[in-house]
C-alpha cells in the first residue's frame, strides 16, 4: 500500500467518529451539515477500501436511526 491510500486510511478513521457523533446529534443542522459533508466524503474514491466498509454502514446506521426518532414525525 502506497502512501497515499495510508493517509486516505488514517484521515478516515480520524473523521469516522466524528462523523458517528454529529449524525447522532439532536441538532437538525448539525445532523444536515453532517449529512451533506458525509455525502461528499463519500463521493471520493479514496472513502472506498474494505476495512472503510463496515463504518460506512455504520454511519449510514446511525444516520437512519437519528433521522427516524428525532426528526423524522409521524402522527
Amino acid at each position: 500500500m502506497s502512501s497515499r491510500p495510508q493517509t486516505a486510511v488514517a484521515a478516515n478513521a480520524k473523521i469516522s467518529p466524528v462523523f458517528a457523533t454529529r449524525l447522532a446529534s439532536k441538532d437538525v443542522n448539525e445532523y444536515i451539515n453532517t449529512a451533506n459533508k458525509l455525502k461528499n466524503w463519500l463521493g471520493s474514491e479514496k472513502a472506498y477500501y474494505p476495512d472503510a466498509l463496515r463504518n460506512i454502514v455504520l454511519l449510514f446506521e446511525i444516520a437512519h436511526q437519528t433521522f427516524t426518532t428525532r426528526f423524522l414525525h409521524i402522527e
